[in-house]
């Protein structure tokens, strides 16, 4: 994740019962593993397991119609 180290909110993507999802995940809520990038930037590797989420929208849905 692009300046993951940085953020305080994440929009992540995931699988359900009723299809793929967006969601909001609290950046307290996941583990952070930060690291530099080829071009010096900054970036994070995020855990996520059973971390809770808001959903943006209703998972499932086809908005590109």
């Amino acid at each position: 994740m692009p300046l993951g180290t940085r953020a305080d909110l994440f929009v992540v993507g995931a699988a359900t019962d009723a299809g793929t999802g967006l969601f909001l995940v609290p950046a307290e809520q996941a583990t952070r593993h930060g690291y530099r990038t080829y071009d010096g930037g900054h970036a994070a590797a995020l855990t996520l397991a059973r971390t809770p989420a808001t959903p943006l929208g209703t998972p499932g849905t086809d908005h590109t119609r």
